[in-house]
């Protein structure tokens, strides 16, 4: 009888850490959404252990309205055009809304790195007036 519960308690003790390792998000990179053209770049994430980027051609005096929301996790962001311009660069972000102004014209690429991270960032270009 003892040797029957033994048994029963290990499978169950087995059957319990199978199901937790196949919940754990350590191995996941991406999980969630991104919006990417000229004029866009959008990313809802619950999971972000990578980068994710999109490229969008800025000229002189355009704007880029950026809002960040960070449920858990750290998140650096990195603006840079192909000459290695940086616009902006933040590390271990934190929620906020801001606007980014392009001082010179160029490609930029927007990079998003998360680390157990989940959130959304957006940046969408808006013309100067």
């Amino acid at each position: 009888m003892r040797k029957v519960r033994l048994i029963s308690l290990i499978g169950i003790s087995i059957a319990i850490i199978i199901g937790l390792t196949g919940c754990n998000n350590s191995n996941t990179k991406f999980s969630g959404s991104k919006t990417g053209n000229d004029k866009q770049f959008l990313v809802d994430f619950d999971v972000l252990n990578s980068t994710v980027d999109n490229d969008i051609p800025l000229t002189v005096g355009e704007m880029v309205e950026t809002t960040i929301d960070i449920k858990k996790g750290d998140v650096d962001i990195l603006v840079e055009n192909e000459n290695g311009t940086i616009a902006y660069r933040g590390n271990d972000v934190e929620t906020g809304n801001f606007t980014i102004i392009i001082d010179e014209p160029g490609t930029y690429t927007f990079y998003v790195t998360g680390s157990k991270a989940k959130g959304s960032v957006s940046f969408i270009k808006s013309s100067s007036e």
